[in-house]
């Protein structure tokens, strides 16, 4: 580290929740327990009423996690689970399937401790596939060089949810993962990501920490119609939030305006890549424009 002015490293507490990820769960684990990260690292594995041995293979770790079992209610309620038990200055997440660069947390904490303690902050990330190979085509995200803003992070969600160190502080006041009804099918991450830019800095470490699986059960990412609703759930959970603050990030555009640029874009992304999208995609893209489109 190059902070000698702090005397001790924060404290970072790394939030896992598990559900049917036992066969890539010890592989997440191994990532943490190999951090060159010299300060103290809490990590808390939340089984969310997984039927699978996910909590034994948490429990014979040798990393020693805290392990908590719970009814199953998805996973913002898994990631809330593990924010309460959380001890730390710091609060990362890493998805069960997903793993870290052995110095993702000291790279990145390098990097936050420079720019801004207390903000939002996440890394570039490398898809693989179930078997950890590198996807070669689109593999990197996000692009290298971003616009911190509130304002662009309403465009697009660029932020991976197990790239991201935040700090308590933005917790305490935003609070946890939303969980209303709309936002229980998608967008609960980029929805409490876009609070925490209202309020707090974004910082960006552009640099790839983090390797995100992308495998049949994983997750809506991979849909495009799925990811895109997820985002306009998170907008209007937003503005619902605190509309004169979202409003004014982007210059008091109509929510509606934006919406409907969204779903002009992914309209020309999947023009532009026709050739790799699902038949069930298309059947699909009017029903799900129509229902944001149409009040």
């Amino acid at each position: 580290m190059t902070h000698n002015r702090l005397e001790v490293l924060p404290r970072i507490s790394v939030v896992v929740p598990a559900y049917k990820q036992e066969h890539f769960l010890k592989r997440c684990l191994d990532s943490i327990q190999a951090q060159s990260y010299e300060g103290e690292v809490e990590v808390i594995v939340v089984d969310d009423g997984s039927p699978d041995e996910s909590a034994k293979v948490a429990r014979k770790h040798p990393i020693n996690a805290l392990v908590i079992q719970k009814e199953n209610g998805g996973v913002s309620s898994a990631r809330n689970e593990g924010i309460r038990h959380a001890t730390g200055d710091y609060i990362a997440f890493l998805d069960a399937d997903d793993y870290w660069h052995k110095d993702k947390l000291r790279d990145h904490m390098n990097t936050i401790l420079e720019e801004a303690p207390v903000s939002l902050s996440f890394t570039r990330y490398h898809r693989v596939n179930g078997e950890g190979e590198l996807f070669q085509e689109h593999g990197v995200h996000p692009a290298p060089k971003l616009t911190l803003t509130t304002a662009s992070l309403i465009r697009q969600n660029f932020v991976g949810t197990s790239t991201v160190i935040a700090h308590r502080q933005c917790f305490e006041q935003c609070g946890d993962f939303p969980a209303n009804k709309d936002l229980l099918k998608a967008g609960q991450d980029y929805a409490l990501w876009l609070k925490f830019s209202l309020y707090f800095p974004l910082v960006y470490h552009d640099e790839v920490k983090t390797y995100y699986t992308v495998h049949k059960s994983n997750r809506v990412g991979i849909n495009p119609l799925k990811h895109h609703a997820g985002g306009i759930y998170a907008l209007r959970a937003l503005w619902k939030w605190d509309e004169k603050k979202a409003s004014a990030a982007v210059s008091n555009v109509p929510l509606k305006a934006i919406i409907l640029w969204r779903s002009v874009k992914l309209c020309k992304d999947l023009v532009k890549r026709r050739k790799q999208v699902p038949m069930q995609v298309w059947k699909d893209l009017i029903p799900t424009l129509a229902e944001f489109l149409i009040d």
